[in-house]
């Protein structure tokens, strides 16, 4: 779809321009321009305007070459995996409905926070593999037990670098 007929499009479904628009449901957090082979090769749906208001796809086409327009969308799950702190409001819904996405942005808050956990202990571990190396080298693998120990023993967390 060329842009000129997006805009079309998105003026027809909602000529004041106050609505939200999202791509499956998610909001739109960049719109970029970019080498249509950017990010893989751009793909193109070829329509027949004969069968237009309904399903006109017929085909389609791997494009490498000229410029695209990327509407890149970025989920509530993507905002927490980068954030698990973020505030997430839920004042649309009601009892149940409430938990069930709450309850469901926590696991992800949570797992989030376990590979953070991972990746910094991972760090320290290395870090003192590398200080017992110094000292005995053929024996610095066998510090990951302790260092994992020191890491929770000295209260160490991704937050305190």
């Amino acid at each position: 779809m060329k842009t000129k007929d997006l805009i079309q499009e998105l003026q027809e479904a909602d000529p004041s321009g106050e609505l939200e628009v999202c791509v499956d449901n998610i909001d739109i957090f960049t719109v970029t321009a970019e080498p249509a082979y950017w990010d893989g090769r751009l793909q193109l749906l070829i329509r027949d305007p004969a069968k237009k208001p309904y399903y006109d796809i017929v085909g389609g086409r791997y494009v490498s070459s000229g410029h695209k327009v990327v509407i890149s969308p970025l989920s509530i799950t993507d905002v927490l995996w980068d954030n698990p702190d973020a505030e997430i409001d839920y004042g649309d819904f009601s009892g149940a409905t409430a938990d069930c996405y709450r309850k469901s942005d926590d696991v992800t808050r949570q797992a989030a926070r376990d590979v953070e956990l991972r990746v910094d202990m991972g760090a320290f571990h290395e870090w003192v593999k590398k200080q017992a190396d110094r000292i005995r080298p053929d024996n610095s693998d066998a510090c990951q037990g302790a260092s994992e120990y020191a890491y929770k023993k000295l209260g160490l967390s991704p937050k305190t670098q």
